[in-house]
């Protein structure tokens, strides 16, 4: 029912165009502007902090305290997460350690501030209290970390529990290839007119998204740029579920077993998109490596082929409880709660999980999801495009 309901929206529903392509990464798109609209109207941010438990008063009624960890000390009042990129204002992939007081050893120890696995026990363990630091909660967080973080909300809530249960999430994989060669000289013919999306194609990257207008986005040396840009990403097999806090070797096990896999999808699959990328001569003799990974950009020297190559690309296991995917199981949507629906007076729920009227795990669920939870709480906005098929 999700699924047909999603498709008559994207069919008899859309504006403009079927799809769109964002001009630059997604979260300098969308996140930014978000981001600095609020911080233009008084929203303070308090970056590198933790959410560990969601406590409970005794009749069980409200959240009455927020368990925090703050994982390091600023060397000023306030953190700048963004930095320049040809006049976008971007998020970096690591912290601007020169910022944080214990950065040189976050950086020296390759910590991942963001990662559930972290070894890291951070600076400071605190509690919010309800009444003093705060009186009213909007859960932003996804639900695949609600196991670790609202137990006792699990404990006392019925319909807590069963959404828990039964709204299910997945880790998913992604690779990112910069070549040399542009699309039609790679021997993709089809859709000349317009940069392809593709789906439902080989596993388990079944998705391609040509992203080469980007290319004046990046910093690229003079003669250095590439022809074109490939996205592929999709569902990745949950072997291990979540593990405990001290697996802390999970994620970069994940990004190795991804790593292997994103090459072999290549060597088995890029031919019947890219016929003219496929290593004609095979190597060794009869074995072919299924792509000439000579045509790969790199701003290092690299000897060999496939994986010596490959390293120079970029690849993610998307593993952490936050990261995963949120799913529409068969007969899971009636365990959604929508966002005035917590079962605890003073949270609100926002998110691509909640009961939103969309249901899918994207960005427009979640933007629903948040006016709803803000609708609830103050009465604005009457009207949220797309909540009753509108």
């Amino acid at each position: 029912g999700t699924t047909i309901r999603g498709l008559l929206r994207l069919l008899f529903g859309y504006k403009g165009a079927l799809m769109w392509k964002m001009q630059a990464g997604m979260g300098d798109t969308v996140f930014t502007p978000l981001y600095q609209v609020l911080k233009n109207r008084g929203v303070e941010f308090k970056f590198f902090h933790k959410v560990n438990n969601l406590k409970l008063s005794p009749d069980n009624n409200f959240v009455s305290g927020i368990e925090m960890t703050r994982q390091v000390t600023l060397k000023d009042s306030e953190y700048n997460p963004l930095y320049d990129v040809k006049g976008l204002p971007c998020w970096p992939s690591e912290p601007f350690y020169e910022q944080l007081i214990e950065g040189d050893e976050i950086k020296a120890k390759n910590i991942n501030l963001e990662s559930a696995w972290a070894e890291w026990g951070g600076v400071e363990n605190f509690t919010l209290e309800l009444g003093k630091d705060f009186d009213t909660i909007v859960m932003g967080i996804s639900i695949g970390a609600f196991g670790l973080i609202t137990k006792e909300l699990i404990s006392a809530n019925e319909s807590w529990k069963n959404m828990v249960e039964h709204v299910r999430t997945v880790p998913t994989q992604a690779f990112q290839l910069w070549m040399k060669p542009e699309l039609k000289d790679l021997g993709w013919t089809t859709c000349k007119s317009s940069p392809p999306v593709l789906g439902g194609y080989a596993q388990p990257e079944n998705t391609w998204a040509d992203m080469s207008h980007l290319i004046k986005r990046e910093n690229w040396s003079e003669g250095n740029e590439p022809g074109s840009i490939a996205y592929f990403c999709g569902p990745m097999e949950d072997l291990y579920g979540i593990p405990p806090a001290t697996e802390y070797h999970f994620p970069d096990q994940e990004s190795d077993r991804i790593k292997w896999t994103s090459v072999q999808w290549i060597r088995d699959n890029i031919e019947f998109l890219w016929p003219e990328a496929i290593n004609k001569g095979g190597y060794p003799g009869a074995f072919s490596e299924g792509i000439d990974w000579d045509l790969l950009v790199s701003t290092e020297k690299t000897s060999g082929v496939s994986i010596n190559k490959f390293n120079t690309q970029f690849w993610r296991a998307n593993v952490e409880p936050t990261e995963r995917y949120v799913l529409s199981v068969k007969g899971s949507t009636k365990y959604r709660l929508k966002s005035d629906q917590s079962g605890f007076e003073n949270l609100y729920l926002a998110g691509d999980w909640t009961n939103n009227g969309f249901n899918i795990g994207c960005v427009e669920s979640a933007m629903m999801s948040g006016m709803q939870a803000s609708r609830a709480i103050c009465g604005y906005p009457e009207v949220i495009y797309g909540e009753d098929f509108n």
